[in-house]
């Protein structure tokens, strides 16, 4: 009686050949739906990663040029008979000799876009210690700074073009350095063009520089890139996976538009489809190759204040 009941006892703890199969299906069921929930994860986090790549990569572009754009032709004359009198004496600007006002835009086409060029200025720790009335003739002008001396001004002038030329607001137009200084004090040539005008006291210094942004492709890469030349005739790549810029600008109203299509890493083996908000104004339409890309559209409208 004992040992019969100890076999039924050990029987009983055993699984049937049922209940092994329907736990195999149990565990099937929630390995697959875990496999499955696993891989849209995968995949939800991989494509976002993609679009946010893309969507930095356009902000950075923007942020690149944004300071460009709000300094354009600070103190440079729009009307075409002044600026180009103006532009004609710029021999270190080199490509901006040919520019006919402040700001251009031009559609290159094909797989370069968006061809930007701008005159602007941007601002240095120096003010004008004294009063010019008359900048029609060579004259000098002497510096005032609180806390920086004669090697800050050479640092300033080194990131200038070679023959140095600056800009404060009061007198409405850049002006060209003479010679290297030797204190706290610049000697400047007469204005360019027979402008005649003057230099308030304590007028902040202004450096002069040119930017020139577009998109091209780097030699033997098929990923586009934004390319800028600022005060260099080279042009260098600076944000990579740019595939299009487009800059709309309306001069009646002093408003530049610019609207970036950037790209993620991932090349997929399928256009995707893809809601993107790009302007039909620009002559371009988003080819199936252009979606085989995480995309993003990045748009900034600003004035131009001058």
């Amino acid at each position: 009686m004992i040992l019969s009941s100890t076999k039924k006892a050990r029987t009983r703890r055993a699984f049937t050949l049922v209940e092994v199969l329907i736990a195999l299906v149990i565990t099937s069921v929630i390995g697959g739906a875990s496999v499955s929930l696993l891989y849209t994860y995968l995949k939800n986090y991989e494509q976002s990663a993609e679009y946010t790549s893309a969507l930095q990569r356009g902000q950075m572009a923007l942020s690149v040029l944004r300071p460009a754009v709000l300094n354009c032709a600070f103190s440079i004359p729009w009307n075409p008979g002044e600026f180009s009198s103006l532009v004609s004496s710029f021999d270190p600007l080199g490509p901006a000799k040919s520019m006919k006002a402040p700001l251009e835009v031009d559609d290159i086409g094909a797989v370069k876009s968006g061809d930007l060029k701008i005159l602007y200025a941007l601002p240095s720790y120096f003010a004008a210690a004294d009063a010019v009335e008359d900048i029609s003739e060579s004259f000098s002008l002497s510096l005032l700074s609180k806390s920086m001396g004669l090697d800050d001004l050479t640092s300033l002038l080194d990131v200038t073009y070679d023959n140095e030329w600056l800009i404060f607001p009061s007198a409405g137009i850049p002006l060209q350095i003479e010679k290297r200084p030797s204190g706290l004090s610049l000697s400047f040539k007469s204005a360019p063009g027979g402008f005649n005008g003057r230099i308030a006291l304590g007028d902040r210094l202004f450096i002069l520089r040119y930017l020139n942004a577009y998109v091209d492709k780097q030699p033997g890469s098929s990923v586009p890139s934004l390319y800028v030349a600022d005060n260099v005739k080279i042009a260098m790549p600076q944000i990579r996976g740019i595939r299009r810029v487009f800059f709309d600008w309306d001069r009646s109203s002093s408003v530049l538009g610019v609207w970036v299509l950037s790209q993620g890493d991932a090349y997929l083996p399928e256009p995707l489809p893809q809601d993107l908000n790009w302007p039909a104004g620009s002559g371009y339409t988003i080819t199936s190759e252009d979606l085989r890309y995480h995309l993003a559209v990045t748009h900034e409208a600003w004035r131009v204040r001058n």
